[in-house]
């Protein structure tokens, strides 16, 4: 069995061309300014989240990502007195409870 490879150059060949990356997506990357096979292998996260690591809700510190386990105690949507929608969810474990709102961008679970 021959394989014939491929010499081309990573940086020749258009975004556009891996599987899964269509006219539409390879827009949005372009704004990104990743053209290229290369620019996709070489674009690296802003930061790494670990989520294998739980933090118990009492040590989670404000200002840092931190990834919890707990029970869903509440949740529901609401409106403000200026309009805006605002959902709220509340999250519980055997060391206390954390509140999350959220005032932008809602999507109706259903």
């Amino acid at each position: 069995m021959v394989i014939k490879a491929n010499k081309q150059a990573l940086s020749d060949i258009p975004a556009r061309y891996v599987k899964g990356v269509g006219p539409k997506r390879a827009e949005l990357l372009g704004r990104l300014n990743l053209k290229t096979v290369e620019d996709l292998l070489y674009h690296f996260p802003r930061r790494y989240e670990d989520r294998n690591k739980f933090q118990p809700i009492s040590k989670v510190k404000v200002g840092e990502y931190q990834t919890i386990r707990g029970e869903v105690l509440t949740m529901g949507i609401y409106r403000s007195a200026k309009a805006m929608t605002i959902f709220q969810l509340a999250i519980g474990d055997d060391t206390g409870v954390i509140y999350a709102t959220r005032s932008r961008s809602i999507r109706y679970f259903g």
